[in-house]
């Protein structure tokens, strides 16, 4: 990867924080969410000479609904923590602890608008409640769904499910972490077949190391098989990435755009980290 650019995000505003996703429109517009359930909008600013991202403008927040139209009454239960555009400009988002996806017409209806339930899965009793649905995208007319922890050491469950499924669907295939990482977050990119995903490594006294991976999509049942691009750790500027947005280049290769979650910590950083992942030679 090649860096681009980097920022710290901030706002007095106590509402401000916890992002744990994001999708980066062609436009530079970014939508992301937080995990105590609200949705951030803003709009990245680009030098017009050469084109790299210069600034953040017009961020606003809105509160997520549940099916009945209210906020959600506490974190457990807004507890946001993917999102992936839909092919009609809805959006899904997966909530751990609940293990549930919702679908939101956000750019339709508006954020006052009642969520509406998502496809359900089958086997998330066996995962662990605050480490669940940690990772979603879209690939072709499916949602795939990633847990960041299981209840035992191994491989993690991935769910292919249809995005009008109405029966619960069970994991199919399996993503293994190495040691001590968990998956917090992946994104599609269409133009070059293949699965980015975001690892994470924390411990005190060594802090926060995260691995950026990539592989092709499998089909069936296959496990998927990433390889690393990148490692960011100390002496670099690190925090606990949660989100990762795809987008494809003019030139050719994909730009990405990483998300830490602050966790509403005075002690950590919102960091929106900008790489290029150039075309294979």
């Amino acid at each position: 990867l090649r860096f681009v650019a980097g920022f710290e995000l901030d706002s007095p505003q106590a509402r401000f924080g916890g992002l744990s996703d994001l999708h980066v429109f062609e436009d530079g517009r970014i939508l992301a969410i937080s995990d105590a359930g609200e949705w951030l909008l803003a709009d990245i600013q680009f030098d017009p000479a050469s084109g790299l991202p210069t600034s953040i403008l017009n961020a606003r927040m809105a509160l997520m609904r549940d099916e009945a139209g209210e906020p959600f009454p506490d974190k457990e239960s807004g507890d946001a923590e993917d999102l992936a555009i839909m092919p009609d400009g809805r959006v899904a988002v997966s909530f751990e602890q609940t293990q549930t996806i919702r679908i939101y017409d956000l750019f339709g209806a508006g954020p006052m608008a009642p969520a509406q339930a998502g496809p359900p899965l089958a086997g998330t009793l066996r995962l662990n409640r605050n480490r669940g649905l940690e990772a979603l995208m879209l690939v072709g007319d499916a949602l795939v769904v990633g847990a960041e922890l299981g209840r035992r050491a191994g491989p993690l469950p991935i769910w292919w499910v249809p995005i009008h499924a109405v029966e619960a669907a069970p994991p199919v295939s399996t993503i293994r972490t190495a040691p001590g990482f968990a998956l917090t977050a992946w994104d599609y990119d269409p133009s070059r077949g293949q699965v980015v995903a975001v690892q994470r490594f924390f411990a005190p006294g060594i802090g926060a190391r995260i691995r950026v991976m990539a592989g092709a999509s499998p089909e069936g049942r296959q496990a998927l098989r990433l390889e690393e691009l990148a490692l960011i750790a100390a002496p670099a500027l690190v925090d606990n990435v949660e989100g990762v947005s795809t987008q494809p280049l003019p030139e050719g290769g994909s730009r990405l755009f990483l998300i830490s979650d602050d966790n509403f910590s005075e002690e950590q950083k919102t960091l929106l980290y900008v790489f290029d992942w150039p075309a294979a030679d």
